[in-house]
């Protein structure tokens, strides 16, 4: 407030040499405010350029164009796999849980419904796992390529599990999600197409995350997808070496 009521004592001076070089400084008289004091108390007009603060100004936050940026859940969707407290990509890169296979269903309409079961450890073992740390999957990973995601991720087939595994988290505290992944072959499918899961992978803070991702733990066997036709005369289902 003093810079304001300094500034606005500067203007008042100038105004009233302007006026008596005129000839109106009884006209100043009448119009300027009969103290310092009250100078100080007056707020400018919203037309002028150099208003200044108003005593509730110190309450208000800064200009936003000065402030950081609001993040939108959708900046959030992938982020850099080396920064701060969140993984994103295939879960065996960046300390998610494994995995296991729990079947493959075919679902009658040229979809499949494959049962999956994630775990943080050996088993139901969860030692390791700092508080707070959770991994969410929203996609997956197909070696060859030939295997999508079908539009439809509801709970499938008869495995009777809760929940569809697209956007539930597995917390630290569980030990293990059993869910379904409702999958797409396209024309490029071959039998022995291995699956992973992708997503992402939170944690508490950056060394947390950074010691997920390096601690050892027993992936256990891949998740091999064929053709429940090919299989269903007995035949084993075994992966397939990438083309690349």
């Amino acid at each position: 407030m003093l810079f304001a009521i300094e500034r606005r004592r500067r203007g008042l001076r100038a105004l009233v040499l302007a006026v008596v070089l005129v000839g109106s400084v009884a006209s100043l008289v009448a119009c300027a405010p009969t103290s310092l004091e009250d100078a100080g108390e007056q707020t400018a007009s919203p037309s002028d350029t150099e208003q200044t603060a108003s005593p509730s100004d110190g309450e208000q936050t800064a200009n936003p164009s000065e402030s950081e940026p609001e993040i939108t859940p959708s900046d959030n969707v992938i982020v850099d796999p080396v920064q701060e407290t969140r993984r994103t990509g295939p879960s065996v890169d960046i300390g998610g849980p494994p995995s296991g296979g729990q079947g493959l269903e075919d679902l009658g309409d040229g979809r499949w419904c494959q049962g999956i079961a994630l775990f943080w450890g050996s088993g139901s073992d969860t030692e390791g796992v700092p508080e707070g740390v959770s991994f969410t999957v929203e996609g997956i990973t197909s070696d060859p390529a030939g295997l999508v995601l079908a539009d439809d991720q509801e709970v499938c087939g008869q495995f009777e599990f809760e929940s569809g595994c697209i956007g539930v988290p597995l917390t630290y505290d569980a030990a293990n999600l059993f869910c379904t992944l409702v999958l797409q072959p396209t024309a490029g499918f071959v039998n022995g197409t291995v699956l992973g899961l992708a997503g992402t992978l939170e944690c508490p803070t950056e060394d947390v995350c950074d010691a997920m991702a390096t601690r050892e733990i027993d992936q256990g066997s891949s998740i091999v997808i064929c053709d429940p036709d090919y299989t269903a005369d007995g035949t084993e289902c075994v992966p397939v070496k990438s083309s690349e």
